[in-house]
């Protein structure tokens, strides 16, 4: 039996699918494509004990909560392995960018770091994250610093002697989002029992990621649909 493909999932991507109630796509995607979908301590705190409080987001919290009940997204634990690497990530990223006002930039929030060291220490070659500024961050910093620029009206530095040193703790990984999920779900069929068929079901569940959070532009989802 062929071993199961670990995807590593975010807050980001996670809010921005319950949200949009497409959540049940997850449990489809596991188990068409053998895929093991899992979630560290922090995410797991950021996506659904903290929101479980607030009546705004309860709801989508209750979503998550019941996936993990199920086994359809696993919560790894923390370990002392994960905290040291999570550390060390976190102290090379506080170095990459500086502005003129405030001086080191802290990017990569908690539960992006500990789920790109989880992407390490599993050796899961697959993050799913929807957060526009961590993806640019790990794959794109130049243009995470014109973005930035753009963003603050203001001088930004860019340290390459400290990001290669981020870069050297970072895995091997493919990163996707929400949306290519997504993107699956419709070629696989998934979406047609609850929506129905045709590329307008698809465009619609698009937007509805965009609306929940999903760092997704117009251009982008005129892509996705003339691609299928």
């Amino acid at each position: 039996m062929a071993e199961s493909t670990k995807v590593i999932i975010d807050s980001s991507t996670l809010i921005a699918l319950s949200g949009s109630c497409l959540f049940n796509i997850l449990h489809r995607l596991k188990e068409k494509n053998s895929l093991d979908f899992l979630i560290s301590e922090k995410v797991r705190k950021e996506s659904v004990d903290t929101p479980l409080s607030i009546n705004r987001f309860e709801l989508n919290a209750l979503r998550i909560r019941e996936a993990i009940n199920k086994g359809t997204i696993f919560v790894v634990k923390q370990s002392k392995d994960l905290g040291d690497l999570m550390k060390q990530m976190g102290n090379a990223a506080e170095n990459v960018f500086t502005s003129e006002g405030t001086g080191s930039l802290s990017l990569v929030h908690a539960g992006e770091l500990e789920s790109i060291a989880l992407v390490k220490l599993l050796n899961a070659k697959v993050l799913a994250i929807d957060e526009r500024i961590t993806r640019f961050f790990v794959e794109n910093p130049e243009e995470l610093r014109t973005l930035l620029e753009t963003r603050r009206d203001e001088k930004i530095s860019f340290d390459e002697k400290a990001y290669l040193k981020f870069a050297e703790l970072m895995p091997e990984m493919s990163i996707i989002r929400s949306s290519e999920l997504i993107a699956l779900s419709y070629e696989q069929g998934f979406l047609e029992a609850d929506l129905g068929k045709g590329k307008e079901t698809l465009k619609a569940a698009l937007f509805a990621l965009k609306n929940n959070g999903c760092a997704l532009s117009g251009y982008e989802i005129k892509s996705f649909v003339n691609k299928l």
